[in-house]
């Protein structure tokens, strides 16, 4: 699934339990922060008990999967959008699920949350 394009490389990770609980366009179409995002009730719900760095990961993958499904209404707009998602270092995401993974191995709560 394609998260975001950032410099013409593709962003991708799996993570299907947050895009079917975040990702509707109604939900997200005002969230432009991660702060923003943090106060969503979905993200919320998904980081309840989670470990600080899974949280903030969780918080992560809302935000790039939300520029990368984002739609330019106009030239400035798509130039924004351009810009967001290396800002946010969406590209790092996939690095950061894979440290995550290695760090949670034997936490199988976490490794559901974060495939």
């Amino acid at each position: 699934m394609v998260v975001a394009k950032s410099g013409g490389r593709v962003v991708s990770f799996r993570f299907a339990r947050i895009m079917f609980a975040l990702f509707l366009p109604v939900t997200l179409c005002g969230a432009n922060a991660a702060s923003d995002f943090d106060n969503l009730t979905e993200v919320k719900t998904l980081q309840k008990g989670m470990p600080k760095d899974v949280a903030a990961f969780i918080s992560k993958s809302a935000e790039c999967s939300h520029w990368g499904n984002e739609e330019p209404y106009d030239k400035e707009r798509a130039e924004f959008i351009r810009n967001a998602a290396p800002k946010a270092g969406c590209s790092r995401l996939d690095g950061k699920e894979l440290q995550l993974r290695r760090k949670y191995r034997k936490n199988p709560k976490v490794l559901e949350i974060i495939k």
